[in-house]
């Protein structure tokens, strides 16, 4: 049974190398099989391996690209939370934190990204963060704007703008202050 297995994993192996097959004896009187002509060994002739060609196939497959809900591509409520609008933001660095909140939440599985606009003008690259840190604003008003974008970089909804101010101190505001604190004494 041993000796049978062994052909039978061997005959395919050696088949498809196109060597010869050996059925020979080793001095013990145990068959072993071999690509390589032995005393006394025997030439096996194998069957030629069977081969399939299946007909050609009659269907014709066409990719249709799955469409999406078009539920799926709305939002309620995108807004900006944080700086509130017409807020006055005081910080010598010009350091701002933008906060968008989105409802329902961005669809990221479906490719869509958060896109954010300062004073009309992409900020970064749209990516699926909805806070930002903006730095080193100058003073004066600036506007920010949310917009979602598809995979495609087609905009699927826009947030209100929101303004905010920024107020930076200065030397010159200090030597105002201290101008109408200690005004100059008349001679």
């Amino acid at each position: 049974m041993k000796k049978s297995m062994l052909l039978l994993l061997c005959l395919p192996l050696t088949a498809f190398a196109g060597s010869d097959v050996y059925r020979c004896q080793d001095e013990a009187g145990k068959t072993y099989y071999s690509d390589k002509e032995c005393e006394g060994g025997k030439k096996i002739i194998l069957p030629a391996p069977q081969t399939y060609t299946p007909a050609p196939s009659q269907r014709q497959f066409n990719y249709t690209p799955q469409r999406t809900n078009a539920a799926l591509e709305t939002y309620d409520s995108i807004q900006v939370t944080a700086p509130e609008n017409d807020s006055t933001i005081r910080d010598n660095s010009g350091n701002v934190v933008v906060s968008i909140t989105i409802l329902p939440a961005l669809r990221t599985g479906l490719g869509h990204k958060l896109q954010l606009y300062l004073d009309d003008q992409p900020y970064g690259e749209a990516g699926t963060n909805t806070s930002f840190s903006l730095s080193n604003l100058p003073r004066g008003t600036h506007s920010v704007r949310p917009v979602i974008m598809s995979h495609s970089g087609e905009v699927l909804a826009e947030g209100t703008p929101s303004t905010f101010h920024i107020s930076r101190f200065s030397i010159l505001l200090q030597k105002q202050r201290n101008e109408k604190k200690n005004p100059p004494k008349a001679p």
